[in-house]
């Protein structure tokens, strides 16, 4: 514990060295360009003041102990990047008295509070460290995780939930949606579904700065006798960090640190004080109370800890200072050759003024247009129904937690034949130029996708999943949809399945039960929200993009990997 405290107190004295001398510099060489806002930007935070925010940020203990704690930390940090929205975070934190609004999306993961976890969870553990690391600052956490969701089903609603005007969102969705090989590409739903999910974070809190954490579903296969560890590239956060990195995002990887360490219980015990199987309260993925510490008071704490240091380190202007030329981090924030906006001439504060946002990475994300959608999810769906046959309002989720993600709401039910009717106004999802412009309304149904069915599981036809027709009645027209429930890899999730719908201020839509199973004879079917979404096909697309949905491009390219010839001897 010396060695820790020793090695910690000599890392802050180093940083606060760097920065008395950068500021002695600074002040000689580059006061001319100081922005015509400084006094509202970093640059009005004394050098002593800095000089506190830094000692006391690195003096907080982080949530993973051992003597390895920061090489496992650091190599779990992605990028070096020019962070949106974290200068103007630093100026927050580094202020006496401000109030932090904190938000985290996710799953099950994000929700925590199991017996386990001593009813806490990874974003509690996160925020707990911002509190000792800034104890002048107040923290207020709003935790959006919503057991088996994924970012698809928060872009279109759970998003709406955030408080105004936060300071940090977080985000972590690399496991549910993406356990059966279905975050590979950026054409894929679910990868979409993460873009649009950031893109709408941003818009609603424009000025927030985000950070992404990677969680990792730790279980292992059995194949001919041998135990084998989940495959490193089965998740989410490969394409995920990738659209992260494009959105200015700093994203922590719990895989990227811990996977030779977790699959190896003498390693994990020398290097991080615990095994797998001490970490996890019983599965492969959700974390004990060490894990979450580790998780939000670990991985995420140095994340920010490490954005912080650099902007109350760094000029955001001059990254020629010669105190930081050569450094590894400079040289790589030169290569995104970012540069501050201006207006009418004059350079202002890129403290005060939010990125704009860039241009889409995946295909799918840009087809939904930047807009509001409207969507009745969670409580607001009860009360929605004009028209009930058959069906019954369920809360199907924990018991044991009062964490509001821990609710699964909805309408849920058996029986063939039951429909549901649903007045919605889609003629408000569409301005006038947007119609002019041929842009599209999609009518979305969200809904719980299970496995239920699952024969090796001997549950049973009483409890397999059914499928329903969703289809418009009066008003409005669209093609009918039919939903298949069924889950075919094995987990239970929300999903959601979309069709075009007219524009009409009373679009009447029936959700009605078919006497059709894939499930052995069974017909649950659970509603858990509608969403109106505003959508277009007219998506400009280049050669790679085209090819992602190639279907004889794809197969030509599995072809000619399965057609490799194996190496002679």
């Amino acid at each position: 514990m010396l060695d820790i405290s020793a090695r910690r107190m000599c890392s802050t004295a180093v940083l606060l060295c760097i920065l008395l001398a950068a500021q002695q510099c600074s002040a000689k060489l580059f006061r001319p360009f100081q922005s015509v806002q400084a006094g509202r930007g970093l640059s009005s935070i004394s050098s002593s003041r800095r000089e506190q925010v830094l000692h006391s940020m690195w003096a907080a203990p982080l949530g993973l102990h051992s003597a390895d704690a920061d090489h496992i930390l650091r190599s779990g940090f992605k990028y070096e990047l020019q962070g949106r929205n974290w200068r103007l975070l630093t100026k927050k934190l580094a202020t006496p008295g401000s109030n932090i609004t904190v938000v985290a999306f996710g799953g099950s993961v994000t929700v925590g509070h199991y017996a386990t976890s001593e009813n806490s969870s990874w974003p509690e553990e996160a925020v707990a460290w911002m509190q000792a690391a800034f104890p002048e600052v107040e923290f207020t956490l709003m935790n959006l995780g919503h057991g088996a969701t994924t970012a698809a089903i928060a872009s279109l609603c759970y998003y709406q939930d955030m408080p105004p005007n936060p300071d940090l969102v977080m985000v972590e969705y690399s496991i549910n949606g993406c356990g059966a090989l279905q975050c590979m590409r950026p054409s894929q739903p679910e990868v979409a579904g993460y873009e649009n999910l950031l893109r709408n974070i941003m818009l609603r809190a424009p000025e927030a700065a985000l950070i992404s954490l990677g969680v990792f579903n730790w279980r292992t296969d059995v194949y001919k006798g041998v135990e084998i560890p989940n495959a490193y590239f089965s998740t989410g956060e490969d394409q995920h960090a990738i659209i992260a990195k494009r959105y200015g995002v700093p994203y922590v990887s719990v895989r990227d640190a811990l996977f030779d360490v977790l699959y190896n219980n003498t390693l994990a015990k020398q290097k991080l004080g615990f095994t797998r199987e001490e970490m996890l309260k019983g599965d492969p993925i959700h974390p004990k109370l060490i894990g979450a510490q580790m998780y939000g008071g670990g991985f995420v704490a140095w994340g920010v800890r490490h954005m912080v240091t650099l902007s109350l380190l760094h000029n955001p202007h001059h990254y020629s200072h010669p105190l930081l030329q050569h450094s590894r981090v400079v040289r790589r924030r030169q290569l995104l050759s970012w540069s501050p906006p201006s207006f009418a001439g004059s350079e202002v504060s890129e403290d005060l003024a939010p990125p704009p946002l860039p241009s889409f990475v995946s295909p799918i994300a840009a087809k939904q247009l930047d807009r509001d959608n409207i969507c009745y999810a969670g409580m607001a769906l009860k009360h929605r129904p004009v028209s009930n046959n058959g069906w019954e309002w369920v809360d199907e989720g924990r018991s044991d937690c009062r964490v509001p993600g821990c609710h699964k709401y909805g309408w849920t039910t058996k029986t063939v034949g039951a429909s549901l009717d649903f007045e919605l106004d889609t003629s408000q999802v569409l301005s006038q130029e947007d119609r002019q412009a041929g842009y599209k309304v999609a009518l979305v149904i969200v809904f719980l996708r299970s496995h239920m069915n699952n024969p090796e599981r001997e549950q049973g036809p009483q409890r397999g999943m059914g499928v329903a027709l969703v289809s418009c009645i009066s008003g409005c027209k669209c093609k009918p949809l039919k939903i298949d429930a069924v889950n075919t890899d094995r987990s239970s999730e929300l999903d959601s399945l979309r069709t075009q719908v007219s524009s009409h201020a009373k679009c009447m839509i029936r959700i009605e039960i078919l006497d059709e199973s894939s499930s052995f004879g069974g017909h649950k079917f659970r509603l858990n929200g509608i969403a109106l979404s505003a959508y277009t096909d007219d998506v400009p697309s280049g050669l790679p993009a085209r090819l992602l949905f190639n279907k004889n491009h794809l197969l030509a390219v599995e072809k000619f990997v399965e057609d490799v010839p194996e190496p002679e001897d």
